[in-house]
């Protein structure tokens, strides 16, 4: 998830280039994933955000952040996963 997305949140994985996430669910054109290494400053896991499918961009080994980035800024910010 391209760390644009919150530029109010310091991204730390992929060079700052964005969060690593995995798609759990696709609805129409909202996709839902969870972070699988973000942590608040507590180790707490964020918690799972849907957001527009079109807003999530591919991440490669050799860090490159596979397209162009387009679109505004995500509304809400990355919540932290509750217990």
């Amino acid at each position: 998830m391209p760390a644009r997305l919150w530029p109010d949140y310091t991204c730390d994985e992929w060079g700052g280039l964005g969060w690593e996430v995995r798609i759990l669910s696709v609805e129409k054109k909202t996709a839902t994933v969870e972070f699988l290494h973000a942590r608040d400053e507590r180790g707490i896991m964020y918690e799972d955000v849907s957001l527009p499918l079109h807003a999530l961009k591919p991440l490669h080994a050799d860090g490159r952040d596979g397209e162009e980035e387009a679109g505004r800024p995500a509304k809400g910010k990355p919540a932290k996963r509750q217990k």
